[in-house]
């Protein structure tokens, strides 16, 4: 007649234990999101060395390797059109593409 009984029981104990345990995980939510962004953080911030973009101080690089150039510049301070002009351009030859990316030269892009 003990024996009987056995089942409901163990039934009830985990009906207990997964109260308890989605208790629990309702109780913490907000500690465990919390940490959840903090590593988020964490990681963002070491993979930009720990300094947060801005638009206008931002040092944006770019890697030039046409006309045998292989050379590092200021992408943003690169005039677009004389890139474009000077290195894209079927007519366009070495001494005026090295010019216009000389004048794109930034010795922090060179750090990279």
């Amino acid at each position: 007649m003990f024996l009987k009984n056995k089942k409901a029981q163990s039934t009830l104990e985990y009906i207990l234990v997964l109260t308890f345990i989605i208790t629990a995980f309702m109780v913490f939510q907000k500690y465990m999101l919390r940490s959840i962004a903090g590593r988020w953080k964490t990681t963002g911030d070491s993979m930009g060395y720990e300094r947060q973009y801005d638009p206008n101080k931002t040092l944006e690089c770019a890697f030039f390797y046409n006309f045998d150039i292989n050379q590092w510049y200021d992408y943003k301070q690169c005039d677009q059109t004389c890139l474009e002009s000077a290195c894209l351009l079927s007519s366009a030859t070495r001494a005026t593409c090295q010019a216009c990316i000389d004048s794109c030269a930034n010795p922090l892009c060179e750090d990279n």
